[in-house]
């Protein structure tokens, strides 16, 4: 039911004229599903779960919006990773002096400021990888 309600409404809003607006809401939906697991028994419910995949994948060919493509890869358990952990310090020095430059100490607002904000949010969620991965 969930995959048919998923189906359902991406195609509802692919028929939409695409404006951020439409963007976002794909973007959200995908999201919903990232807790999606294929199951594996019955053999029904797994050709069901790797219908459902291809689908996905069919729209993931289709997509021009990067940010939409990349929801998918996540959605596909492949988005980008985060540097190794044993990542040189030399790499997480490089890092922090990038983060420092976007978020300067005491400021409240970022450099730059025309920046679109789900920049900023990868940026973030990147960070937040490799401070975890890492333990900086």
């Amino acid at each position: 039911a969930v995959r048919k309600k998923f189906i359902t409404e991406l195609k509802e809003l692919r028929q939409k004229e695409q404006s951020p607006y439409v963007v976002q809401s794909i973007i959200s939906l995908i999201m919903g599903m990232k807790f999606f697991r294929v199951k594996m028994y019955p053999v029904e419910d797994f050709e069901a779960s790797f219908q459902f995949m291809q689908e996905c994948a069919q729209y993931f060919l289709e997509v021009k919006d990067k940010d939409i493509k990349h929801a998918l890869a996540g959605l596909f358990g492949v988005a980008w990773c985060p540097p190794p952990c044993n990542a040189p310090n030399q790499d997480v020095g490089r890092l922090l002096s990038i983060v420092s430059a976007l978020f300067p100490k005491g400021s409240r607002s970022v450099v730059p400021r025309d920046t679109p904000l789900n920049i900023f949010v990868k940026i973030i969620q990147f960070i937040a990888q490799v401070r975890l991965k890492c333990k900086l």
